[in-house]
C-alpha cells in the first residue's frame, strides 16, 4: 500500500505542476515569435526490434530500420500460417501496432477537484471533479445535510466557477468558451457567448445583478445577469492569460493575469476604464486572494500578505526553514489557502495535512485536526468563516466546523487502504468494475469516466464466516459477481432495492470467475483447482471438476461459448468442452504458474501467461505452441517489496509476480501484455516480435482494445484507466545538423528528404538509407523556412530577412537570392508542377514567382502579415491565412484567390483565433483548417460552408494528407503528433516526438511518409498506413 499512496502523490503532483500552464499558443510556418505555454503530456517510446524468420504463406519479413538495436525472439512450429481474418480498417494501417503514443486518462478511480466554490450563506459548495483526460463532474452538496443535491457532466471540463453573494446563482466557464449561469441548487442552463477563449476567472458584483468575466483572450466582460447582454468590455493585457477577477465594489474591480500583474478597473456609464495596475512579486506563489489581499508563499516559506490596491506588505510570516526549497517536502510548505467571505481571516493547508486559522496579521488563531493521509488542495468559507470546505489529494471532500476544531465531516471520504481486488472491464468495453470500499462496488463508464451503477454489498467481515472478497465479474444485463475468501458468490444486480443473491459454491476461497458469451453459463475456479460449472438458468445446479491441483487464477471462455480454458498455479492450462463440463485437452508447456489466458477474437489462438513473465501462443485447431515469448526480467519483477498476504486472511488477490493481463486486437495481429510491475508491452503476431513498452506505474489489472484498434485500454490494480494510442512504426532518423531544424520536406515518394536549420546548410538525405546525400552552404545565413517541390529537384528557402533563396537540388546548388518583399518573409509554397512559388511575408503581401526565370509575376496584397500560403491541387487557386498585429488570440483572414490575377474569390468565417495552417483535399473542392486554439474546421471550397467544426484542448498546426486523403497529419503545440480520419476528423493516433518542439512538419504528396524537424537538430521520417 505505501508504494500505491506515492504514486497518488506523484499523480497530484504532477497535476499539481501542470495547472500553471495554460491555454495552447500559436506557432507559424516559420517559429519565431514567442509561444505561449501549453499542457503537453507524456509518452513513452520504444525502439523496434527485429522479426524472427519468414512466416510461409505470409512473405518476407520486414527489415528493420536503421538506428535500432537487434533481438531474436524465439518462434516454436515455424511451419505454421496465421490466421486469415477480416480486412483492416482504417484506424489499423497506421503501423504495425506500437501503443506507446499518448496516454489519456479515461476514468480516474478518485477523481480530483479542480475547482471549489462555498456560498456566503453556508448551505452549498459547488466543486468541479477530474473524470478523464477532458470532462468534469459539477456537483452541488448541502453542507449542513451532508447530502450531494445535483451534479451534471461538463464534456470539455470546467475552467472556473462562482457562487453569487446572495447564494442564488451559480456561474461557471467550460472549455468551449461559454459561460453557464444556473439557480442554485438546480436550475435550467443560461449560456452566455462572447469570449473567443475560455474563462479563466468569474465573479459577481456585490448585488448579485452583474457578472464578471476574464477570459484568456484577454477580454474582460461585465455582463447584465437579467438580459444577458454585455454592459461593457476592456482590453486586459495583450499576451498573458487569464487568472481571476474580482469585484471590490459595486463599480470597482480589479483583474489578475498569469503574469501576476493585477489591473484596476472603474465602471461607470457603462463603461470600463482601466485605472491603474501593481505587479505582484515574481516570486511569490499566490495562494489565496480575497477583494482586499494577496496571500502568498517566498522560496524561504515565510508567508506575505499585499495589499490588492496598493501591492504593499500588510504582514509577513516568517517560519523556521531557513534554506529555500524546491520541492513540496517540508511541513512548512503551504499547499492552498482561503478567506473568509467577509476577508477577515483565513486557513491555510500545509503539506503535512495541517491545517491552521489565522488573523489578518498571518498569526494562527487555533488548529484543526490533522489529516492522517495527504493534505488539503482546494479551500473555501462562507461569509462569516464558520465553515470552511476542503479537497485533499486523494479527491476526499470534507466539512470544518469553526466551532468545533477537532471535529472533520466528510462529504466524500476515499479509503486510504482501499481493497485491492483487481478490477475488470465489461465485456462490451463500456465499463470498468471496481471496489469502491469494502461496501460498494462501482461501473464506470469509459466513455465519460463517471459512475453507471453503485451495487452494495453484504458485510463478509461482520458475518460468521468473516469473507473478503476476492475477484469480481461484470457480468451480463449489468450484473455483477463477487467471489469471495470463504468460497461463496454474492450476484447483483442495478436495482439496489432488491437484496443480493448469494449461493455457497466451494470450501476455498473463489480466485476466478468467467461467464460464456451466450450468458449461459458461470464457470468458478478456486483457490485448490476446482472448476465450478453453473447453468445461469439454474444457479442451484453445479458441476464440479477438479483437474488441476494449484489455485486456478483465471478463466475465459472462447467467442462462441464451446470452450472453456482455466489456468492454474499447477502451471497448467485445461481447455474444457463447456456442453459436457469435460476436460478436452491440457497444455502443459509453462514451467511456472500461470496466472492468465485468453482467447483471441476469432477463436484461432489463446495466449496464457505465467508468474516468470513467459507466454505462450497456442493454435487452437491442434492444441499446439506457436509462438514462446517473454517479457524482460526486470519487466515482471519487484525489488524489494514484500510478496501479498495469503487470500484467507487478506482480500489482496492479485498476483504479486510476472503477467497479469493480456489482450488481443481485433485484427489478431497484436498481442497487449501487462505485468505486476506496471508494465505495458505490445508484441506483433505476423512477424513475431516485440513492439512497444511503457510503463504505468502500478499493477496492470486488466487490458483492452478499442474496438476499432486505435488505442489501447489499460485499468491498473487501483482502478484507473488509462488510454494508450498506436502510433507509427520507429521513425528513420536523418541526425546530421548541429542547432534547431526549421525546415524539413519530402519529395513525393517519401524517399528523398530536404532539410535546413540554423547552421546554415541546405542538406539533402537518402530516407531509406538515412544518408546523407550533399550539404549545401547557405551564404552565412540560418534557414528558417522553406518548401520543396513534388519532384524534390526545386527547393527555396527564407532566413530572417525578406530574401527567397532558390535551389537546384539536381545539381546541388544554390542558384541565388531574390528580393521583392519589404519585411520578413514568413511561407513558402510550390504548385504542384514545381513551376511557381509563393511567399508570404510581414509586409502584408503575397508574390507569385516564375521558378524558372526567378522573376516576380504577381504580388497581392492583404490586410495583415501573411503567415501561411499554399497552392490548389491545379495551381489555379491560393490559399492564405494572416496574422492580426494584435496576436494569435485574434482571429484574422482564411482567404482564397485566384493565382493568376490575385482576385479575392472567397472568404473563410469560423476560426475564433489565428488560423495556424491549412490543407487541400486531393480534388481541391475541400479544405481542412486548423486553429492556435485546438479548432479544425472543413470547409467547401466552392461555397465557403463550414462543413465540420471540432475543437480539442491543444493548439493544431501544420495539417496535412497523406494516404490518398485518408488521412490527416498534424501537430500539438510542442512534440505532440495527431493522426485523424480525414472526413469523420475522429483520431487514430496520437504519439509524441522526443524532442522539446516540433518545428516543421510535412510529408511525402503521393506517399505514405511524414518528416518532423526539432528544436534538438534531429529530423525523424515515420512511415504510415503499412507502407
Amino acid at each position: 500500500m505505501t508504494a500505491l499512496k506515492h504514486f497518488r502523490s506523484h499523480r497530484f503532483l504532477l497535476t499539481l505542476s501542470l495547472t500553471i500552464l495554460m491555454l495552447p499558443g500559436c506557432d507559424h510556418a516559420v517559429n519565431e515569435n514567442k509561444e505561449p505555454p501549453v499542457l503537453s503530456k507524456a509518452a513513452v517510446n520504444t525502439q523496434d526490434v527485429s522479426t524472427n524468420p519468414t512466416v510461409p504463406g505470409e512473405g518476407p519479413a520486414k527489415k528493420s530500420k536503421p538506428e535500432t538495436t537487434q533481438a531474436n525472439s524465439p518462434v516454436s512450429n515455424p511451419e505454421y500460417v496465421p490466421v486469415q481474418v477480416a480486412k483492416d480498417s482504417l484506424s489499423g494501417s497506421i503501423g504495425s501496432g506500437h501503443y506507446n503514443g499518448q496516454r489519456d486518462a479515461v476514468a480516474y478511480n478518485a477523481p480530483m477537484i479542480q475547482h471549489l466554490c462555498v456560498s456566503a450563506d453556508g448551505r452549498f459548495v459547488v466543486i468541479s471533479r477530474t473524470v478523464n483526460e477532458e470532462g468534469q463532474l459539477l456537483q452541488v452538496w448541502d453542507i449542513p445535510g451532508g447530502r450531494l443535491l445535483n451534479e451534471n457532466y461538463e464534456a470539455s471540463g470546467v475552467t472556473a466557477l462562482t457562487i453569487s453573494p446572495d447564494s442564488q446563482l451559480l456561474a461557471y466557464g467550460i472549455n468551449d468558451s461559454s459561460i453557464i449561469i444556473r439557480s442554485l441548487p438546480e436550475g435550467k442552463k443560461i449560456y452566455l457567448k462572447q469570449h473567443r477563449l475560455p474563462a479563466g476567472g468569474l465573479d459577481f458584483s456585490p448585488d448579485s445583478k452583474q457578472l464578471a468575466s476574464l477570459g484568456h483572450d484577454n477580454q474582460l466582460l461585465l455582463w447584465d445577469i437579467a438580459s444577458q447582454n454585455v454592459l461593457a468590455q476592456a482590453t486586459n493585457g495583450e499576451a498573458s492569460f487569464a487568472s481571476e477577477v474580482k469585484f471590490c465594489s459595486p463599480d470597482r474591480l480589479w483583474a489578475r493575469d498569469s503574469e501576476n500583474l493585477l489591473r484596476w478597473y472603474q465602471f461607470s456609464n457603462n463603461t470600463l476604464e482601466f485605472e491603474s495596475e501593481l505587479k505582484i512579486p515574481p516570486k511569490l506563489r499566490i495562494l489565496a486572494t480575497s477583494k482586499n489581499s494577496v496571500l502568498g508563499q517566498q522560496k524561504d516559506l515565510s508567508l506575505h500578505l499585499l495589499s490588492t490596491a496598493t501591492g504593499e506588505s500588510l504582514a509577513v510570516a516568517k517560519t523556521e526553514t531557513s534554506t529555500p526549497v524546491d520541492l513540496p517536502n517540508k511541513a512548512d510548505l503551504i499547499m492552498s489557502g482561503a478567506f473568509s467571505g467577509q476577508s477577515t481571516e483565513f486557513v491555510t493547508a500545509a503539506n503535512d495535512g495541517s491545517l491552521t486559522l489565522r488573523s489578518m496579521d498571518i498569526s494562527k488563531m487555533s488548529q484543526f485536526k490533522k489529516l492522517e493521509h495527504g493534505y488539503v488542495i482546494k479551500l473555501g468559507s462562507d461569509s462569516n468563516g464558520r465553515y470552511w470546505i476542503a479537497g485533499t489529494t486523494e479527491g476526499g471532500l470534507f466539512v470544518l466546523d469553526r466551532e468545533h476544531p477537532d471535529e472533520r465531516r466528510w462529504l466524500i471520504e476515499i479509503p486510504s487502504q482501499p481493497p485491492l481486488v483487481a478490477p475488470r472491464f465489461s465485456q462490451d468495453r463500456k465499463t470498468i468494475l471496481r471496489m469502491e470500499d469494502g461496501d460498494h462496488i462501482r461501473s464506470t463508464q469509459l466513455a465519460t469516466g463517471l459512475p453507471d451503477h453503485r451495487y452494495k454489498i453484504s458485510n463478509f467481515k461482520e458475518s460468521a464466516d468473516a469473507a473478503n472478497v476476492t475477484t469480481l465479474l461484470a457480468g451480463s444485463e449489468q450484473n455483477v459477481y463477487c467471489g469471495t475468501s470463504s468460497g461463496s458468490i454474492e450476484m447483483l444486480d442495478d436495482n439496489s432495492s432488491m437484496p443480493p443473491t448469494r449461493f455457497s459454491v466451494s470450501d476455498s476461497a473463489i480466485t476466478a470467475m468467467a461467464e460464456t458469451p451466450d450468458r449461459q453459463t458461470l464457470l468458478v475456479g478456486d483457490e485448490n483447482g476446482q472448476a465450478i460449472w453453473f447453468d445461469l438458468t439454474h444457479t442451484d445446479e453445479k458441476f464440479t471438476r477438479r483437474e488441476q491441483t494449484g489455485r486456478i487464477w483465471s478463466i475465459d471462455f472462447s467467442s462462441n461459448s464451446l470452450r472453456a480454458v482455466t489456468a492454474s498455479e499447477d502451471q497448467s492450462v485445461i481447455v474444457w468442452d463447456v456442453a459436457n463440463r469435460e476436460k478436452q485437452f491440457i497444455l502443459n508447456e509453462h514451467k511456472h504458474a500461470v496466472q492468465i489466458v485468453e482467447f483471441s477474437p476469432y477463436d484461432r489462438w489463446l495466449v496464457s501467461g505465467d508468474r516468470s513473465g513467459h507466454f505462450i501462443l497456442w493454435d487452437m485447431k491442434v492444441g499446439k505452441s506457436v509462438w514462446n515469448g517473454t517479457v524482460k526480467e526486470n519487466m515482471v519483477q519487484f525489488k524489494g517489496i514484500p510478496m501479498h498476504a495469503p487470500i484467507e486472511t487478506s482480500n489482496e488477490c492479485f498476483p504479486d509476480l510476472g503477467i497479469t493481463s493480456v489482450a488481443f486486437s481485433p485484427n489478431q495481429k497484436v498481442l497487449a501484455v501487462g505485468t505486476a510491475t506496471g508494465y505495458l508491452q505490445t508484441f506483433d503476431l505476423t512477424n513475431f516480435r516485440e513492439l512497444s513498452v511503457v510503463s504505468l506505474g502500478q499493477p496492470v489489472a486488466d487490458l483492452e482494445f478499442a474496438e476499432d484498434g486505435t488505442s489501447l485500454l489499460a485499468a491498473t490494480l487501483t482502478g484507473d484507466v488509462e488510454r494508450y494510442w498506436q502510433s507509427p512504426d520507429p521513425p528513420f532518423m536523418l541526425p546530421g545538423h548541429e542547432g534547431q531544424v526549421r525546415f524539413a520536406a519530402l519529395d513525393s515518394r517519401g524517399l528523398k528528404a530536404v532539410t535546413g536549420g540554423h547552421d546554415q546548410q541546405l542538406c539533402v538525405w537518402d530516407v531509406d538509407q538515412t544518408k546523407l546525400i550533399a550539404s549545401i552552404e547557405n551564404d552565412g545565413e540560418g534557414i528558417a523556412g522553406g518548401a520543396l517541390s513534388p519532384t524534390g529537384n526545386r527547393a527555396v528557402t527564407v532566413g530572417f530577412g525578406s530574401g527567397v533563396v532558390f535551389w537546384d537540388l539536381d545539381q546541388m546548388r544554390r542558384i541565388e537570392k531574390r528580393y521583392g518583399h519589404k519585411a520578413r518573409t514568413w511561407c513558402l509554397a510550390f504548385t504542384r508542377d514545381g513551376n511557381r512559388v509563393a511567399s508570404g511575408s510581414d509586409d502584408k503581401t503575397v508574390k507569385i514567382w516564375d521558378f524558372a526565370t526567378r522573376k516576380n509575376t504577381l504580388t497581392i496584397p492583404h490586410e495583415n502579415s501573411v503567415r501561411f500560403v499554399t497552392f490548389s491541387p491545379d495551381g489555379q487557386q491560393i490559399l492564405t491565412s494572416t496574422f492580426d498585429e494584435r496576436g494569435w488570440k485574434y482571429p484574422a483572414d482564411l482567404q482564397l484567390w485566384d493565382s493568376s490575377t490575385g482576385k479575392l474569390l472567397r472568404k473563410f468565417n469560423g476560426h475564433r483565433v489565428n488560423v495556424t495552417g491549412a490543407c487541400f483535399n486531393a480534388s481541391g473542392t475541400e479544405i481542412i483548417s486548423c486553429g492556435a486554439d485546438g479548432q479544425t474546421c472543413r470547409w467547401n471550397v466552392s461555397t465557403g460552408k463550414c462543413l465540420q467544426d471540432l475543437t480539442r484542448q491543444n493548439g493544431v498546426y501544420n495539417p496535412n494528407l497523406i494516404n490518398d486523403g485518408q488521412l490527416l497529419i498534424s501537430k500539438r503545440f510542442g512534440n505532440g503528433i495527431f493522426i485523424d480520419e480525414a472526413m469523420s476528423l475522429n483520431r487514430l493516433a496520437e504519439f509524441s516526438v522526443p524532442t522539446q518542439s516540433v518545428d516543421d512538419l510535412n510529408v511525402s504528396p503521393d506517399g505514405h511518409r511524414v518528416i518532423a524537424a526539432t528544436k534538438e537538430g534531429r529530423v525523424y521520417v515515420w512511415s504510415i498506413a503499412g507502407e
